[in-house]
């Protein structure tokens, strides 16, 4: 079987980019919309981390604050991994380092978060039965 003949291979004779026919408008539509909420999710998430952590604005318990914050970085890593998968898979630019290292992140991440917003509910939960010594917990720190 010849290139010419195998589906999969895409032969142009100009020295553009070469653009797979395979791929639809809606896979165009949705690696557009997740690159769109990548880049809005860590834009907001940076600009929480560093309102809470330069400016101090944000006005909660240290526990809150800090949960807070760690969630805020485990939801960039799970806006980078799926931007980056998405784009992987629509592309068909596989690579094993790159595919494991973005299966990585986003086990990490997803379980990270996943665990923070457990103790985030925990704290929330413990700081309205037991409300006294909330209040003795420094905010400005």
């Amino acid at each position: 079987m010849t290139s010419r003949e195998h589906p999969h291979v895409n032969i142009t004779a100009t020295a553009g980019p070469m653009i797979d026919p395979q791929v639809t408008v809606e896979q165009y539509l949705l690696l557009a919309w997740s690159i769109l909420t990548m880049v809005i999710s860590i834009a907001g998430n940076s600009i929480f981390l560093l309102a809470s952590t330069k400016y101090k604005a944000v006005k909660l318990d240290k526990l809150l604050t800090v949960i807070t914050r760690h969630l805020a970085v485990s939801d960039i890593g799970v806006s980078i991994y799926i931007g980056t998968t998405l784009s992987l898979i629509l592309n068909r630019q596989y690579s094993m380092g790159l595919c494991r290292a973005a299966t990585y992140l986003g086990v990490v991440c997803f379980g990270v978060g996943v665990n923070l917003i457990a103790a985030l509910n925990i704290a929330k939960l413990l700081s309205l039965m037991f409300p006294l010594p909330v209040l003795c917990v420094d905010t400005t720190a």
